[in-house]
């Protein structure tokens, strides 16, 4: 009672998408319809970078197949005002991407959202409406130090789905994270949660693969996802309950290194 009482204060934040508070209209930029706005850099990069790009996505979260990559920014520039041209959609996340040399892009490659306020958790979701449209004022900060190096590290797990899949389920994600404190409360950011690769609805076993960033994670997690509804903490308490929430198992991943994870037996 006492987990499920913490789980209530504190998953909302980081499950709880938001939209956008800034008009899309049309604007007298070069583009003819897309994102504009400014990133502020601060930090140094915690290795030599290769590569800065804005990105964008019309799923959260993607598969790197869904990114959609935009302007290449200097890579030691400390402000940058960009236009990114897009077609009309919803696009569920907006952000910057970096990677360091030697390294392919990756879904760690991601450092920073456009968030609609500070600490917030949730990306904002931005729809285009019209071949004309350009939503402004989407600005980005990127201290780059929180940037996470990328490479072939990744966490492996199973899991074992019994019994029907809920009909309102689409598909599963398994979620680590370095940074989960139920005792303070202590809150993961984006940039401490990794996400695996897609799980098809009507699953029965199958081992889970998370592209992961160097540091110890503390928690693990699988999430069911319905395609008409934003994740709520009721997502949380049915994987708790149901064999998918594992608070106890911790593990260090290293550059390129391959970490067991914990194992999953699902009880629909």
């Amino acid at each position: 009672m006492k987990i499920r009482l913490l789980l209530l204060t504190i998953i909302p934040a980081f499950l709880l998408g938001c939209k956008g508070n800034s008009g899309v209209e049309p604007q007298h930029t070069t583009i003819s319809s897309g994102i504009t706005g400014a990133i502020t850099f601060t930090g140094e990069w915690p290795a030599k970078a290769a590569e800065v790009r804005m990105v964008t996505s019309k799923k959260f979260p993607p598969e790197m197949d869904d990114i959609i990559f935009g302007p290449s920014i200097p890579v030691d520039i400390a402000k940058y005002d960009y236009e990114f041209e897009l077609e009309p959609g919803t696009y569920k996340l907006v952000g910057v991407a970096w990677r360091n040399e030697g390294a392919q892009w990756n879904f760690p490659s991601l450092c920073s959202f456009f968030f609609s306020k500070k600490d917030s958790l949730a990306p904002v979701e931005i729809t285009i409406e019209t071949d004309t449209s350009v939503f402004t004022g989407a600005n980005i900060a990127v201290n780059r130090s929180n940037a996470r190096i990328v490479s072939d590290a990744k966490i492996i797990g199973s899991i074992t789905f019994n019994g029907e899949w809920p009909s309102d389920f689409s598909e599963a994600r398994v979620v680590a994270t370095t940074k989960f404190d139920l005792a303070k409360l202590d809150l993961p950011t984006l940039n401490e949660l990794a996400f695996s690769k897609s799980i098809p609805r009507g699953t029965t076993a199958c081992t889970y693969e998370i592209p992961a960033f160097p540091g110890r994670f503390t928690a693990t997690f699988v999430i069911f996802f319905n395609p008409n509804e934003k994740l709520s903490t009721d997502n949380v308490f049915y994987s708790s309950n149901h064999g998918g929430l594992d608070l106890e198992t911790s593990y260090t991943v290293e550059l390129n290194s391959t970490v067991n994870g914990p194992d999953f037996n699902i009880e629909f």
